[in-house]
């Protein structure tokens, strides 16, 4: 049985899956969606990661590329009264199981680094030096899902979108869970034609 499965049948609660989890350094059911504007509604309010799901898709540009719908976990009421910690004027519930999408250098990439360094996927081709950092598609962690050498756990599934693209779908649950202990922390500035941007990261 998964963390998520335990989780929701009640046969452990958040602390206990909490002081299992590692620590920060395909959605098969209906979940919330946070999104940009309840983003900030999980900023220092702890969460667990317990899966998700990695998709390709065809930008705006025409390019492939992929992003992370992460499936998290709500910190229940005991742990948010310990920490002192209210939710009064917030979109989320103690407790709750929800979602964030994430195709960036933030959140993505942190997951990319996380399922590699901890053995569930392999990114690194053999015989080649390992880039972390720099800008967007300079890091190894940038490859797309369907650029990384193995996938360890979960299900890589591929299909045919109507222009004929092999587009990637890779489900996984984490066997121990991550959890962010902060919950999110956020990153405004100013983009590409002085756009305003809001880079994601697990805090």
């Amino acid at each position: 049985m998964s963390i998520l499965e335990e989780l929701q049948s009640g046969n452990i609660n958040f602390a206990d899956a909490v002081s299992q989890a590692d620590e920060v350094p395909s959605v098969g059911f209906d979940i919330d969606l946070i999104k940009e504007d309840r983003l900030k509604d999980l900023v220092n309010v702890p969460f667990l990661v317990v899966g998700g799901t990695f998709r390709n898709k065809i930008s705006e540009k025409g390019e492939m590329t992929d992003f992370v719908t992460i499936i998290c976990v709500l910190a229940d009421e005991n742990t948010l009264l310990k920490r002192k910690i209210s939710l009064n004027g917030k979109s989320v519930i103690a407790g709750s199981i929800f979602g964030i999408n994430d195709g960036s250098t933030g959140l993505r990439r942190q997951m990319v680094s996380y399922l590699h360094k901890n053995g569930y996927i392999d990114i690194n081709p053999a015989n080649k030096e390992f880039t972390e950092g720099g800008g967007r598609g300079l890091s190894d962690y940038d490859q797309l899902v369907n650029d990384w050498a193995d996938h360890k756990i979960g299900d890589l599934e591929s299909k045919e979108d109507k222009k004929g693209n092999l587009l990637y779908t890779w489900d996984f649950k984490l066997p121990n869970g991550l959890v962010a202990n902060n919950g999110l922390r956020l990153s405004t500035y100013k983009g590409a034609y002085g756009k305003t941007v809001t880079t994601k990261y697990l805090a």
